[in-house]
């Protein structure tokens, strides 16, 4: 919807990856405008519709082992909101050297590899 806040991060991003090349950018483009043309369905089909005959009006709108399911997801959502360094204090582990051993972890792309170390040499550059 523009003006949302929504629209204004996925316009902040757009901008972003059309800096880094146009293919993403239109790949990015094309993902937003087909997410949108399926919520405006979705909304369309939720609001404007009549309920057939096939629905009986005693039909719970979300069964019990559903409400479980969603219950446990809004209870790790609120976990974590409060408490977010659960997952990210392992995250980004590889990134702090190790105090004890002098050796540091390198990140290469999403993995960790461990026991690189950096020494500087007298010329100032790392072996």
């Amino acid at each position: 919807m523009p003006g949302s806040s929504a629209f204004a991060g996925e316009f902040m991003i757009l901008a972003g990856t059309l800096q880094r090349g146009w293919g993403w950018a239109l790949a990015g483009l094309v993902a937003i405008v087909l997410a949108a043309m399926y919520m405006l369905r979705l909304v369309s089909a939720l609001l404007h519709r009549e309920v057939g005959e096939a629905v009986s009006k005693k039909a719970p709108d979300v069964l019990l082992p559903e409400l479980c399911v969603i219950g446990a997801l809004l209870g790790c959502m609120l976990a974590l909101s409060i408490w977010p360094a659960a997952v990210s204090k392992n995250s980004f582990a590889c990134l702090e050297p190790a105090a004890t051993s002098g050796r540091v972890t390198a990140q290469v792309g999403l993995a960790c590899v461990p026991g690189t170390s950096t020494t500087t040499t007298t010329t100032g550059t790392a072996k």
